[in-house]
């Protein structure tokens, strides 16, 4: 039998090539599986990590709407209740600290800690934003007009 005949008779895909083809494919699509899952994972963790962000940039731009005046302990208790806001990362713990420093005076020191969790098998992260906020006018000596 020669070679041109060997091929005429020959006109389907032997069975090792088929189970080649499919290993290969079968690797493609665990291959994506895969990265489709990582990807989904750091989605989740990315959203959480910006909703907290958002949380402590909001808690500072809410101070910044007070008067200074009404920067105290109370205010910074009512603002770390969890029931206040909608869209928490999981396990976030709100933390608000007021603090008068003394070496600037008039002025109020807020820091906004939000801790939450990645991922059921990491520890917790957090971020922290600082802002001084200080009197809307200042008393300046002389008369007024």
């Amino acid at each position: 039998m020669t070679m041109k005949q060997r091929n005429q008779l020959r006109r389907a895909f032997t069975m090792a090539e088929i189970v080649v083809a499919i290993a290969i494919l079968f690797g493609a699509m665990v291959t994506f599986a895969q990265i489709a899952t990582w990807c989904l994972g750091e989605r989740a963790r990315n959203n959480a990590a910006l909703n907290a962000l958002h949380l402590a940039e909001n808690i500072l731009e809410e101070a910044r709407a007070q008067p200074t005046e009404k920067l105290d302990a109370a205010w910074a208790a009512a603002v770390q209740e969890p029931a206040r806001y909608k869209a928490l990362p999981p396990a976030c713990l709100i933390e608000v600290k007021f603090e008068t420093p003394t070496t600037l005076a008039g002025f109020k020191k807020v820091e906004v800690k939000v801790k939450w969790k990645a991922g059921p098998e990491t520890s917790l992260r957090e971020i922290v934003l600082t802002g001084f906020f200080a009197p809307r006018t200042a008393l300046v000596g002389g008369p007024k007009p």
